[in-house]
C-alpha cells in the first residue's frame, strides 16, 4: 500500500476547527482524503498536487521547500473547513 500524506493532522484539525477533542480522528481521515482528492486536487491540478504530496512525504515540515510551505499553509485551512463541512452529516 502506498504511503498517504495528509495536508493536516489531528492536532491541526482539533486546534483550528470547531471540532472537539472527543472525535476519533480515524473517523475523520476518510473525509480528509476525499477533500484532498476532490477539492484540492481539482483546484491546483494533479501535477502540483502530486508534487506537494511527494514533498510532504520526503520532508514533513517542508523546511526545504519555502514556496511550497506557503502554499500548503493556505491549503490546510481549506482542507480543515471542508473536512468539517463534509463530516457534519455523519
Amino acid at each position: 500500500m502506498a504511503t498517504r500524506a495528509f495536508f493536516i493532522d489531528q492536532t491541526y484539525l482539533m486546534d483550528n476547527s470547531p471540532l472537539s477533542g472527543n472525535i476519533d480522528i480515524k473517523e475523520l481521515y476518510p473525509f480528509c482524503r476525499t477533500v484532498e482528492d476532490i477539492y484540492i486536487q481539482e483546484a491546483i491540478g494533479t501535477s502540483l498536487y502530486n508534487d506537494l504530496v511527494t514533498k510532504i512525504i520526503a520532508d514533513n515540515d517542508l523546511s526545504g521547500y519555502p514556496n511550497e510551505l506557503i502554499l500548503v499553509k493556505k491549503i490546510r485551512d481549506v482542507v480543515m473547513w471542508y473536512t468539517c463541512y463534509d463530516a457534519i452529516p455523519f
